[in-house]
C-alpha cells in the first residue's frame, strides 16, 4: 500500500509520473492497433511497452532522467525484434488468408479486376481480383464507380492501389 500512497499528485497535470507513463503507453499501443498507417508498422507498440517500463521505474522511485533513458533505450531495443516477429506473423496471416479474404496473389500488380464497392475520393472501396475481394483505394485519391474494371498498380499493406482501366481482352470471367 506504500506504493499507492506514493501516487500523490506531483507530475504532469498533478499526476504521478507512473500514471503519466501508463497513459502514454496505453495511447501508443492503441494508436499502433487503430491507426497503422500513421507510423510504419510495429513502432508505436514497442514504445508503448517501453512507456510501461518507465512507469514501473517511476513507481520504484527512479528520477525523471532515468525514466526517459529507460523509455528511449527500451523502445529502440524492442522495435527491431517486434518488427521482425510481427511482420513475419503478418505475412503468414496474409498467406493463409483471413475470413472473407483470400490468400495474397503472388504478384497482384498489373492484374485486372472489377470494382464491387465504389471507391470514393479519399476512401477505400472493394475490388475483386482473381475471384478474391480486396480493400482498395484509387490512385491519387480518385473515385472509381462500382462495376468498373480496375488494374492493380501497387500494394500498400493489405490494400490495393488501383486505377480504372479497360477490360482485358481475355478476362471476361472478371465481369
Amino acid at each position: 500500500m506504500e506504493i499507492l500512497a506514493d501516487l500523490a499528485p506531483s507530475g504532469l497535470f498533478g499526476w504521478h509520473p507512473a500514471v503519466v507513463w501508463a497513459v502514454v503507453g496505453a495511447l501508443l499501443i492503441v494508436l499502433e492497433i487503430a491507426v497503422p498507417a500513421v507510423v510504419p508498422s510495429f513502432v508505436l507498440g514497442p514504445f508503448g511497452v517501453a512507456a510501461f517500463l518507465a512507469a514501473l521505474a517511476a513507481l520504484l522511485g527512479a528520477n525523471g532522467g532515468v525514466q526517459l533513458v529507460l523509455f528511449g533505450a527500451a523502445g529502440v531495443v524492442l522495435v527491431v525484434p517486434a518488427r521482425r516477429f510481427l511482420a513475419r506473423r503478418a505475412r503468414v496471416g496474409e498467406a493463409r488468408g483471413t475470413p472473407g479474404m483470400g490468400p495474397a496473389p503472388a504478384s497482384p500488380v498489373g492484374k485486372i479486376g472489377t470494382c464491387t464497392d465504389p471507391i470514393m475520393r479519399g476512401a477505400a472501396g472493394v475490388v475483386l481480383v482473381d475471384g478474391v475481394r480486396w480493400d482498395a483505394v484509387a490512385v491519387a485519391g480518385g473515385a472509381i464507380p462500382k462495376g468498373s474494371y480496375i488494374e492493380v498498380v501497387e500494394v500498400e499493406g493489405t490494400q490495393f492501389v488501383v486505377r480504372a482501366c479497360a477490360p482485358a481482352k481475355n478476362d471476361a470471367s472478371e465481369a
